[in-house]
């Protein structure tokens, strides 16, 4: 086996595109340590990961429909009621 530099960037990829799958669309490598053993012909590598935040996405609404737009603000904003008027493009 040799080490080699792709697997490392791949498996980074796989790792991010993982968070990403639970609602960590932010996360990035902050650091990455990758130690070579050439006796034992073996590769460790340690990623330092910022997750970012906590980011769930609901999907996308049905066409024409206000109803999930003004639920999304009320959570957004307690409190406060959704005015569907001061949205740009109305």
């Amino acid at each position: 086996m040799v080490a080699a530099a792709k697997p490392v960037v791949e498996g980074e990829e796989r790792l991010l595109a993982a968070l990403a799958a639970q609602a960590y669309p932010l996360a990035r490598v902050i650091d990455r340590k990758v130690v070579v053993d050439h006796a034992a012909r073996s590769m460790t590598v340690d990623w330092r990961i910022d997750t970012g935040p906590y980011a769930r996405f609901d999907r996308r609404p049905s066409k024409g429909s206000n109803r999930s737009i003004a639920i999304s603000c009320r959570r957004a904003c307690p409190g406060k009621p959704a005015n569907r008027s001061t949205r740009q493009g109305r």
